[in-house]
C-alpha cells in the first residue's frame, strides 16, 4: 500500500509527528505525489479558526479522488467530513464502516519513558491519582471523590499546556510524570472529548489506565481487558473498585505498556494508521448509502457548529470581564 500524507493547512503539527514516525516504519510506503497513492491521509489538528474544515472540503485532492481521501481528526468533538481516524469520535455517532477509533499521534509529554523506568525500579505506593484540570463536571465530581477515596490528586486547573512558557510545562510534566510512576492506577477519564492524552500516556508508563468516559470507543487490534472501566454513575465506588484489583495491577500495567509498544510506539503507529485505513478501504467498497447515518452526520456537523459559536462567545465575554 502506498499512501499519501498532506494536510489542508499551513500549520500541521500531527503531520509532522506521524511524517517522522512513517519514516522509523518500512511496512507501508509512502508516496510523494497523491495521483500514484493508494490512500491519501490528510493529518489535521484541531484548527480553531476553521473547526468545521471548511478548507479541507474544498481541497483539489478530495474533488480529484474523493473515493481515496480519508483523514486523522483529533477534533474533540469532531463530525465525519471524511472517513478516517478519530480520536473522540462518540460512540453516538460512531460509524464503524467509516471511521476508525484511534489515539493522538503525539503527546505533549516528554517525560512519560521516564514514569515507565521509575515504575521499573520502584513499588508504586498510592493506589490510583489524577494529575489534571476539572475542565467538566464529571472531572470536578472525580476530583472530590477521588480525594475522599484515599486518591493523590493533584488539580491543575489554571494550567494550560498550550499557552504556558518552558519552565511551566516541564514542571508540570515532572508533577505528572512522578505521580503517575507512585500509582498502581491512573484515571484516565473524558475530557472535552472522550478520550483524553492521558490514556495512551498511561499506557506508555506501563500503569493500569481507569477509563472513565461511557461515550468512548475502543480502538481496534487491541485487547483492552488490561484496563479497567468505570461508569461515571459509579464514582461513589471508584476506591473500593480499585482496592479489590489491586493484586492485578502490575500485570495489567505490563500488558498496557506491551500493547502501546506493539502499535503505538513512535515505531509502530504509523503502520497502525495504515492497516485502520486499508480496513476502511474495504468497508467503504461494500457500504450502502443509508439515509439515517446521513442524517446524523449533519446533525453532529450542526451540533459541533453551535459548540463552536458557543466557545467563541464565552471567550468573547471572558475578555470583556477583563477590560
Amino acid at each position: 500500500m502506498k499512501i499519501h500524507l498532506c494536510s489542508a493547512y499551513a500549520v500541521h503539527n500531527a503531520l509532522d509527528k506521524l511524517q517522522q514516525a512513517a519514516a522509523l516504519n518500512s511496512a507501508f510506503t509512502v508516496c510523494e505525489q497523491p495521483e500514484e497513492a493508494d490512500a491519501i491521509l490528510f493529518v489535521e489538528d484541531a484548527h480553531f479558526d476553521d473547526y468545521l474544515f471548511h478548507q479541507l472540503a474544498h481541497h483539489p485532492h478530495l474533488k480529484q479522488w474523493p473515493h481515496k481521501c480519508f483523514m486523522y481528526n483529533e477534533v474533540d468533538r469532531p463530525w465525519g467530513l471524511l472517513p478516517g481516524l478519530y480520536c473522540s469520535m462518540p460512540q453516538w455517532s460512531f460509524e464503524p464502516n467509516r471511521h476508525r477509533a484511534f489515539p493522538y499521534v503525539a503527546t505533549p509529554n516528554a517525560n512519560i519513558e521516564q514514569a515507565y523506568k521509575t515504575g521499573l525500579s520502584k513499588e508504586a505506593t498510592q493506589l490510583f491519582s489524577f494529575v489534571g484540570t476539572g475542565c467538566n463536571a464529571l472531572r470536578r465530581r472525580m476530583i472530590q471523590l477521588g480525594r475522599a477515596q484515599g486518591g493523590s490528586i493533584v488539580d491543575t486547573s489554571g494550567f494550560n499546556v498550550w499557552d504556558c512558557d518552558e519552565s511551566e510545562k516541564q514542571r508540570q510534566g515532572v508533577t505528572f510524570t512522578e505521580t503517575m510512576a507512585q500509582s498502581q492506577f491512573v484515571l484516565c477519564p473524558r475530557g472535552l472529548g472522550t478520550s483524553s492524552f492521558r490514556l495512551f500516556e498511561t499506557m506508555q508508563a506501563g500503569k493500569t489506565p481507569v477509563i472513565i468516559a461511557d461515550s468512548w470507543v475502543e480502538p481496534n487490534h487491541i485487547d483492552w481487558s488490561f484496563a479497567v472501566r468505570i461508569k461515571e454513575e459509579q464514582l461513589s465506588s471508584l476506591g473500593a473498585r480499585l482496592s479489590s484489583l489491586a493484586s492485578e495491577a502490575k500485570n495489567r500495567g505490563s500488558a498496557a505498556r506491551e500493547a502501546w509498544q506493539q502499535h503505538y510506539a513512535p515505531n509502530k503507529i504509523f503502520q497502525s494508521a495504515c492497516e485502520n485505513i486499508l480496513e476502511l478501504q474495504e468497508d467503504l467498497r461494500s457500504e450502502r448509502k443509508h439515509f439515517i447515518p446521513a442524517l446524523r452526520r449533519e446533525y453532529v456537523r450542526a451540533d459541533t457548529a453551535v459548540m463552536k459559536v458557543a466557545s467563541q462567545l464565552k471567550l468573547y465575554r471572558r475578555r470583556l470581564s477583563h477590560t
